[in-house]
């Protein structure tokens, strides 16, 4: 049972590790203005609707944890708009009636933001990619596509924008479905 979860946490790294490795010519490249490389993560309150199971066999999930690391580059579109491509690595827990649930998420993301004013900026987006989800009383064990869709606002501060959002993240593997709603404070910081 623990071997699954060290799974989920070996592909993780190792997915985290390669999209950096892959991101770091853009981090080379970095240019002056509301454009260029960034790296951010967020964390906060992750609350799951599971459908697609009944009866005996629907757990009762607790609210739990999400936390993302992202790294990307900012194109300019014009002098408030940017729109950028990242990659996103994601670690979800949440504990349910009879064990504890984790979801690893690897997303490529397309983010558009519009700059309201030199401090706020406003944030929409989505992607999609492959999450792997693991249980520990290892019951489940699936990996199989998901998606998102996200939206926030982002405030400067130093050289990089604190920010408050909202993520939603679909995965439904072999007719049971999860849906992610999470709350999440980030940081990201541009080059």
């Amino acid at each position: 049972m623990k071997t699954c979860f060290c799974n989920a946490k070996q592909i993780a790294l190792v997915l985290g590790s390669a999209g950096l490795v892959l991101g770091a010519p853009a981090l080379l490249a970095a240019d002056s203005g509301n454009g260029g490389p960034f790296i951010g993560g967020d964390a906060g309150v992750n609350l799951i609707t599971l459908s697609g199971v009944s009866g005996s066999h629907k757990p009762s999930i607790d609210p739990g944890l999400r936390t993302d690391l992202e790294a990307g580059y900012a194109f300019p579109l014009s002098d408030q708009f940017t729109l950028a491509p990242e990659l996103e690595v994601g670690f979800l827990y949440n504990s349910y009636t009879g064990g504890d649930l984790y979801q690893v998420p690897v997303l490529g993301n397309l983010i558009v933001s519009y700059k309201v004013d030199s401090d706020w900026t406003l944030y929409a987006g989505g992607g999609a990619g492959n999450e792997y989800a693991d249980t520990s009383s290892g019951g489940y064990n699936k990996d199989d596509f998901a998606w998102q869709v996200e939206g926030g606002v982002k405030y400067k501060l130093g050289s990089g924008d604190l920010g408050l959002g909202y993520k939603y993240l679909d995965f439904a593997p072999s007719g049971a479905k999860f849906g992610n709603s999470a709350i999440l404070l980030s940081y990201t910081f541009h080059f």
